[in-house]
């Protein structure tokens, strides 16, 4: 039985993994998978490029509930924390991916 859960635990997590890259790849500027012209890949590459500024334990959050499609319970089970941890980290990252963009458009 331990056995069993070891291995069931092993490829949900190996299939969690391979969402993330999937969906990472999607971001990439110089992947040919942007679709929609040079607005969409200026808009990719500044999402990656605020996606590497953000501290690490906020980027972790926020790909997890994003790019992998976890609930915030599943994330917190995920990384041992508590909920009101994931969910402030969530907070956190957005605003400030947020106002990266925004500044970097010139909105702010």
């Amino acid at each position: 039985m331990v056995a069993s859960n070891i291995a069931v635990d092993w490829h949900r997590a190996r299939h969690r993994q391979e969402r993330v890259s999937e969906r990472l790849t999607l971001l990439s500027p110089s992947d040919d998978q942007v679709q929609g012209g040079p607005e969409n890949r200026l808009v990719a590459m500044a999402v990656a490029e605020g996606l590497d500024a953000l501290p690490t334990a906020q980027r972790q959050a926020l790909v997890l509930r994003y790019y992998a499609d976890l609930s915030v319970p599943q994330i917190a089970e995920h990384l041992g924390i508590p909920v009101g941890t994931v969910k402030s980290r969530l907070y956190a990252a957005a605003r400030l991916l947020r106002e990266r963009l925004q500044v970097e458009e010139g909105v702010a």
